[in-house]
């Protein structure tokens, strides 16, 4: 993830430009208050450290939190300093790529070796991946037997 202030930069720029299209009319652009962006890349990336910060949050008035008027970036703050995790460690450093991940024992079909294919597929070759009902790109969920990847 990038900084809070590089995210609202990005966000400025994609905003301003859609402006610019001819089409702007039919196009919505709508993002989140950084803090709000940077605490849903923690929650998904995070480990079962981040429970003791959301617990903390919650008994300390947290409980809207998707709504701006009811989100309290500093009792979120105050809880990463209070159960001692490092926000940045989550949302910031580089993985690697043989790092066990906190969802790695949820079976969802797809292995872990697609996925990271998948990256490097996007990040490093700057490829897309075609949809599934162009081409089955055979990820594992057509055996679940349901969805756009069945009967493909």
């Amino acid at each position: 993830m990038y900084p809070p202030e590089e995210y609202l930069r990005r966000a400025s720029v994609v905003n301003h430009r859609m402006k610019d299209e001819p089409n702007h009319k039919c196009l919505s652009y709508q993002w989140h208050e950084a803090k709000t962006t940077v605490l849903e890349g923690i929650f998904a990336r995070g480990d079962r450290k981040v429970s003791d910060v959301i617990e903390y949050a919650y008994t300390h008035g947290c409980y809207f939190d998707a709504w701006n008027e009811y989100f309290k970036p500093e009792v979120w703050d105050e809880a990463f300093i209070a159960c001692g995790v490092d926000p940045d460690f989550y949302t910031m450093r580089e993985r690697d790529l043989s790092e066990i991940l906190p969802w790695d024992f949820i079976d969802t079909g797809i292995s872990r070796r697609f996925l990271e294919n998948e990256w490097k597929r996007a990040v490093l070759d700057q490829a897309v991946t075609p949809n599934c009902r162009e081409k089955c790109s055979g990820c594992g969920c057509a055996q679940f037997k349901t969805g756009v990847c069945y009967g493909y």
